[in-house]
């Protein structure tokens, strides 16, 4: 419920083949109807909202080379965050450019580490929330 109006309304389709498939009724949730175009923005809605009813912070940070960290880079948008990404150097220009036209700082991390790990130690050093991909 605490995440409601932060997400989108997504309907529930019948597929047809799927329930002719399976002998039952087959619903799929039209998560690709977010404003973010994948369900990813729920478990960083659900995340955010709790670390910010414990404490106000500025910034966040994750690691993500997709809608993890578009779902992370919208929310702090909303909430007035700064927020820090840390994605592999092999990120999509597209992914990039929309990733910053949000206002997130994005590090792109040498192919010969994990951005997870970095993400996390940089997270750890500053003290800052580091938000999983859920």
């Amino acid at each position: 419920m605490r995440i409601r109006k932060h997400v989108a309304y997504t309907p529930l389709l019948k597929s047809h083949f799927l329930s002719d498939l399976t002998k039952t009724q087959f619903l799929l949730k039209c998560e690709n109807c977010q404003y973010t175009g994948s369900f990813k923005i729920r478990g960083a809605s659900h995340k955010i909202l709790r670390l910010l009813d414990a404490k106000k912070y500025e910034k966040i940070i994750t690691a993500s080379s997709g809608n993890h960290g578009l779902a992370v880079a919208t929310l702090a948008e909303k909430f007035n965050l700064k927020a820090h990404i840390f994605a592999p150097k092999t990120l999509s220009p597209y992914k990039y450019e929309k990733l910053s036209a949000l206002g997130a700082n994005v590090t792109l991390v040498e192919e010969s580490a994990l951005p997870e790990d970095i993400a996390m130690i940089e997270a750890h050093r500053t003290q800052t929330p580091y938000i999983p991909p859920l």
